[in-house]
């Protein structure tokens, strides 16, 4: 797990900053690493305030100007005891689509979810984006319902996102790209996924819900607030790429951010 403290100046009741151990880190504490967490509440802390970004959706092999949907934002604060357990997991950035010309080339997977819950009870969820196709962007997660695009619909609070394409958003879960020479791109993982986009269009796919508890105070979700989405092929060619483009860009990991509080 990659954990980095740093020293705190945002008022007296922010606890100092310890290094990483099993009981959870005092003061401020960045966890950048994909995968699951699992940390203590330390004695002496009262409240968590946490602020969380999905993974971004991957670049299409192919597609003028076109981008992996950005992750979502979500924030708030939760009261806490010394001895309750926080878990989650840090969401993945959705893969590159393949190929390495502008003739061709698939779409983008979305990206991960990030996640937080208290003595395995579900806090918050901050969505993931949806991955580019090679004929539009990949939607946004984040949100009551992630962005939709023209083949593609956003997770919402009750369903995955709609699709056009072979496979709809499900919960807690996104949709795949297709790969080959032209392909939609996958939607991205949250609450509820949202949709892959059309596989006649190759539309990019649609953007995760979030999810926050009634507990959380202060709550705030920002569509497409988080990471930003990976470049498609020919947007690296637009930039002065000489020769045989590279591969697209994969979409960038999420992240998540806990101050500790008195």
């Amino acid at each position: 797990m990659a954990l980095s403290a740093r020293p705190s100046a945002l008022g007296a009741n922010v606890l100092n900053c310890f290094s990483d151990s099993n009981a959870f880190a005092q003061g401020l504490i960045m966890i950048t690493a994909t995968g699951a967490y699992s940390k203590t509440i330390p004695r002496g802390v009262s409240k968590v305030q946490f602020s969380m970004s999905g993974g971004s959706g991957g670049g299409a092999g192919r597609g003028v100007g076109l981008f992996g949907g950005s992750g979502s934002l979500v924030s708030g604060v939760i009261s806490v005891t010394p001895g309750m357990i926080l878990t989650g997991s840090v969401g993945i950035g959705g893969v590159a689509g393949s190929g390495y010309s502008i003739y061709a080339g698939g779409g983008a997977d979305g990206g991960g979810f990030t996640s937080l819950y208290l003595n395995n009870i579900m806090i918050a969820i901050s969505a993931g984006g949806g991955g580019s196709g090679t004929s539009s962007s990949g939607g946004d997660g984040g949100g009551l319902v992630g962005q939709s695009t023209p083949g593609a619909g956003g997770g919402t609070q009750s369903a995955g996102g709609w699709s056009t394409g072979n496979l709809s958003g499900g919960y807690l879960t996104g949709s795949a790209g297709i790969y080959g020479n032209g392909g939609p791109g996958g939607g991205g993982w949250g609450y509820w996924g949202g949709g892959q986009g059309s596989n006649t269009g190759n539309y990019g796919g649609g953007g995760g819900s979030d999810f926050i508890s009634p507990i959380v105070q202060s709550a705030i979700r920002r569509q497409g607030g988080g990471v930003t989405g990976g470049t498609s092929i020919n947007e690296i060619l637009q930039s002065g790429w000489a020769g045989n483009p590279p591969w697209a860009y994969p979409g960038k990991p999420g992240w998540a951010r806990f101050i500790l509080l008195a």
